[in-house]
């Protein structure tokens, strides 16, 4: 069975029509295919989109810093990012946080887009 990449150029909603968009584990599912590069620029693009003016991109993701950042710090996004680390729940953590062991393989990522307002 062979797979076909779907083209969706457009989500089915208007300009500006998201306060905000919630993503666990989307990101990183489309850059794990075949054309990750473009299918995730033309995620990002779409979320861009339909985000209304000050709306915010939230992705909780496994991908680091180093391998997420060049994706959501693209000059098409008037957006600002932010990143924050948080421990994996297991039975370990709070000696994980107490060691301040920074190891990326215990931390999921918090990316928060916050597109920017419109001009005063």
């Amino acid at each position: 069975m062979t797979y076909k990449h779907m083209d969706v150029r457009q989500l089915a909603y208007d300009d500006g029509s998201f306060d905000a968009v919630i993503d666990k584990g989307t990101f990183d599912s489309i850059l794990c295919g075949d054309g990750s590069g473009p299918s995730a620029d033309q995620m990002l693009s779409e979320i861009h989109r339909v985000l209304s003016p000050n709306g915010v991109y939230i992705c909780v993701s496994y991908g680091v810093k180093e391998n997420r950042q060049k994706y959501f710090t693209s000059k098409d996004f008037d957006w600002t990012v932010f990143h924050h680390m948080v421990a994996k729940p297991t039975i370990s953590t709070s000696t994980l946080v107490a060691q301040e062991n920074k190891d990326d393989k215990n931390f999921h990522w918090v990316y928060i887009m916050r597109k920017q307002g419109p001009a005063k």
